[in-house]
């Protein structure tokens, strides 16, 4: 399961670093925080690989300024919501964590 979860990890850097890209021209702010979420879920991913118990606390932290830093860019970037997409992401990530939260 912490290869489940590393490799998670992993496909979360990998967006949040397309999204810091994509916006970094447009808000830089709105890029700082994708990054920033980019840099947590690479912590996570190597906590996960040395099974660390801290790394539920890192996936949770990375995935929350994912999330914030989507909708952000979503609201500030793009300049509207879509809600039924934000509302599956949100749908998909709690079913993540609390995958990660059973196996810590």
């Amino acid at each position: 399961m912490h290869l489940l979860l590393l490799l998670l990890a992993l496909v979360l850097v990998a967006i949040n670093t397309f999204g810091a890209w994509a916006v970094s021209r447009r808000k830089p702010p709105v890029a700082r925080l994708f990054l920033l979420a980019a840099m947590l879920l690479t912590v996570t991913a190597v906590a996960y690989a040395y099974r660390l118990s801290e790394a539920f606390w890192f996936l949770l932290a990375g995935t929350l300024l994912g999330y914030l830093a989507s909708f952000l860019n979503a609201r500030l970037v793009l300049g509207k919501v879509e809600w039924p997409n934000h509302l599956l992401r949100a749908v998909l990530l709690a079913g993540a964590l609390a995958l990660a939260w059973l196996f810590r």
